[in-house]
C-alpha cells in the first residue's frame, strides 16, 4: 500500500514537468463485483457483526495521461456508486450469548469521489500494466438493527469518511485509443461513526477507456 501511495504522489509531481505535447485526455468507467468485509461495532458491553452479500460498484473518471520515455503516468478525477445488502447479523451480548438482529433497511449504499495517480509500464504497444492509488471520500449510508427482543438498537446512520484505495491492472490496446482495462482495487473507509469499525472491500473489475 505504501508504494503504491508513494507512486500516486510521485504521478502528481511529475505532471508539472510533462510537456503539453505528451499529454492525452481521457475517460473512462468501469463496474465489477464488491466484496465487502465484516462490519463490527460495539455498543455498551453489547457487540455486532454484518455480513454483507456480493455485490457491484460503478465508477467513470475523466484524466490525463502523460507519456514519459519509460512510463506512462495518468491523474483523473474519478466518482463511484455502490450498493450492499447485509445478508446477516449477530449481536453478542456481555453473557456471551449471540442474537439474530432484525434489519429496519438492509440496504447499505454507497458514494465515492476520489483523485487517482496510475504509473504504467508499456512492455508492448498492446499491453501495459499498471500500478496506483488514490484518496478521497465516501458517503455510506448504513442501516439500523437491533436484537431480537428490541432491548438493543445499533444506529446506523449516513456520513461522509475517509477513503484510500490502491489498484493494479493491465491496460490491453485495441488501437491508439481505446483499451480494455481488467483490474483488481483495494479499498479502506475509515468509519467516524461511533463504535462501528473501519471497513475493507475488495473490487475485482472491468473498464473500458477512451483516450482523446
Amino acid at each position: 500500500m505504501l508504494k503504491w501511495s508513494v507512486s500516486a504522489v510521485a504521478a502528481a509531481a511529475a505532471l508539472a514537468f510533462a510537456t503539453p505535447s505528451h499529454a492525452q485526455f481521457y475517460i473512462s468507467g468501469s463496474g465489477g463485483y464488491l466484496d465487502l468485509q465484516n462490519l463490527h461495532g460495539t455498543r455498551s458491553a453489547f457487540s455486532a457483526d454484518a455480513d454483507f452479500d456480493d455485490s457491484y460498484l460503478l465508477n467513470a473518471a475523466i484524466g490525463y495521461r502523460f507519456r514519459l520515455p519509460a512510463v506512462n503516468l495518468r491523474l483523473e478525477v474519478e466518482g463511484g456508486y455502490g450498493r450492499a445488502n447485509v445478508k446477516s447479523v449477530s449481536i453478542t451480548s456481555p453473557g456471551g450469548g449471540t442474537s439474530t438482529a432484525i434489519l429496519r433497511g438492509g440496504n447499505s449504499d454507497l458514494y465515492t469521489a476520489t483523485v487517482n495517480g496510475f504509473v504504467e509500464f508499456p512492455i508492448t504497444p498492446l499491453i501495459s500494466p499498471y500500478v496506483g492509488a488514490g484518496v478521497g471520500a465516501a458517503y455510506t449510508d448504513l442501516p439500523s438493527f437491533s436484537t431480537a427482543g428490541g432491548d438493543v438498537t445499533f444506529r446506523g446512520g449516513s456520513d461522509a469518511n475517509l477513503l484510500i484505495l490502491g489498484e493494479a491492472g493491465l491496460s490491453i490496446n485495441l488501437g491508439d485509443h481505446l483499451a480494455i482495462v481488467p483490474s483488481y482495487r483495494y479499498l479502506r473507509f475509515n468509519s467516524e461513526i461511533s463504535g462501528v469499525s473501519d471497513v475493507d472491500a475488495h473490487v475485482f473489475k472491468l473498464g473500458v477507456r477512451f483516450t482523446f
